[in-house]
């Protein structure tokens, strides 16, 4: 049997109905448990109508008719889907994240049992990324349900345009990609991590197991800080941050290297950057190479 699915939107409707139910004691939570995978799904209205019938303002009322009335204040109460068209990339959608939870509070930090159940997806151990765009949206719900519908649609407008006009301006400003997590060779990740927490971008420094974690954590502090930022201020952060890479890998290239002070002919010094072109190696470690292969040779010839 094809299981039929409902709209995003129907879904999503559905998703907070059931939270909205359970908060008035029409379900415990077993029985969220067991409805919160089924709100996608068209027989979800029949399987959550069929639970119940109570008394509304003397009345007698269905299950249904219970559903529809709760169903029907929520379209009016939750944010126009249209205004988050915007979350089409990963970085964008941890961007309006962090955003969220910086201004109302991360959903760890609440009381809410079956919000924690329902978002325990979301924020665990404080990671972001690979975040489902169904989940931000239940979240967006439960800011519109909690702080009423108008502010967050106004917040949510103001980090669209933070986004479009201050971030994407930026978004290859460092010489990592968000979108292609590399194998760092010289610590790339855990250097800017710490460049930021010593920066007061957040309080705590993170620890993460994976470099995919670690590149979507460096981001959405990045744009978030961006957001709130003029663009002069932005641009040299980011040319004092690449200076101070540059040093570091200088520093780092240099450590153990003893300084040669000596003259080569033109010629010799052509056929070394020559060398070293084909090679994909810098002229020092071409030179070293040229030495240790022939001291190698010398070393075993006999004398």
């Amino acid at each position: 049997m094809v299981k039929e699915r409902v709209s995003n939107n129907d879904s999503r409707i559905n998703f907070q109905l059931l939270i909205k139910l359970t908060e008035k004691g029409y379900f415990e939570k077993k029985q969220l448990e067991h409805l919160l995978p089924i709100t996608s799904f068209v027989f979800f209205e029949k399987s959550v109508s069929e639970q119940f019938m109570y008394s509304f303002d003397g009345l007698l009322l269905t299950g249904l008719d219970l559903f529809q009335k709760e169903k029907e204040q929520l379209h009016i109460d939750l944010v126009n889907i249209e205004c988050i068209d915007w979350l089409k990339t990963e970085r964008a959608r941890n961007f309006i994240l962090i955003s969220l939870c910086k201004k109302y509070g991360s959903i760890s930090q609440l009381n809410d049992t079956f919000y924690n159940l329902a978002f325990m997806k979301i924020i665990e151990n404080r990671c972001w990324g690979n975040v489902d765009t169904n989940l931000i949206v239940n979240y967006i719900d439960y800011c519109a349900l909690m702080h009423g519908r108008e502010s967050v649609t106004d917040f949510i407008n103001l980090k669209r345009s933070q986004w479009h006009q201050r971030v994407c301006r930026v978004l290859r400003s460092l010489w990592l990609d968000s979108d292609q997590v590399i194998k760092p060779k010289n610590g790339e990740y855990d250097w800017i991590l710490k460049r930021l927490h010593d920066e007061r971008f957040f309080s705590v420094m993170p620890f993460f197991e994976t470099n995919e974690l670690k590149s979507a954590f460096i981001f959405c502090h990045l744009d978030l800080w961006i957001s709130n930022r003029g663009n002069a201020e932005v641009d040299l952060f980011f040319i004092k941050l690449k200076k101070s890479w540059s040093q570091k890998k200088f520093r780092d290239g240099v450590k153990d290297k003893k300084v040669l002070n000596t003259y080569i002919s033109g010629e010799s010094k052509s056929k070394l950057e020559e060398m070293a072109k084909l090679k994909g190696m810098r002229l020092n470690e071409v030179l070293e190479e040229i030495i240790d292969s022939s001291y190698g040779i010398w070393n075993s010839s006999p004398r």
